[in-house]
């Protein structure tokens, strides 16, 4: 694809959109459906706000080249552990090969090694360098066993 370019997440307008994106787009997940919305919201934003302010989180934007606010896709991963928590491409921007550029930069930064996703998602099943481990929420923080 061109005319996009890859950044790291910095404004606060980055930070207000993941939150938004993240807890909208996982509500509808089957894991999270039959929450209800205010436990829901409270409990999973709390949560996305302290994985976003972790200094060992990485986030990775795409976005169009000529306007950087226009964010299409990103991933949000642990620096020192190949944990991934969240990769989110917006509707009208899927099947085009974001997603796939994003693990790609996330499996080339741990070397290859499987990505442990905190978050559940049918897609996982589809690919072998990904497992479900949601007892890597703390990433780098804790103490887990993400290394095969």
């Amino acid at each position: 694809m061109q005319n996009i370019q890859i950044r790291g997440y910095e404004k606060a307008s980055d930070f207000n959109f993941i939150i938004h994106s993240w807890l909208k787009s996982y509500q509808d997940t089957p894991v999270c459906r039959d929450i209800p919305g205010p436990v829901y919201f409270a409990g999973q934003g709390s949560h996305i706000e302290e994985i976003l302010r972790n200094p060992e989180t990485i986030g990775m934007i795409i976005c169009a080249k000529d306007d950087p606010d226009q964010i299409m896709a990103y991933a949000i991963f642990d620096n020192k552990v190949p944990v991934v928590h969240y990769v989110y491409v917006k509707n009208v921007f899927r099947k085009r090969g974001l997603g796939r550029m994003l693990f790609d930069i996330m499996r080339n930064h741990h070397k290859d090694k499987r990505l442990h996703c905190t978050h559940f998602s049918a897609r996982l099943k589809k690919k072998p360098y990904l497992v479900f481990n949601p007892y890597a929420l703390g990433g780098s923080n804790h103490d887990h066993n993400t290394t095969t």
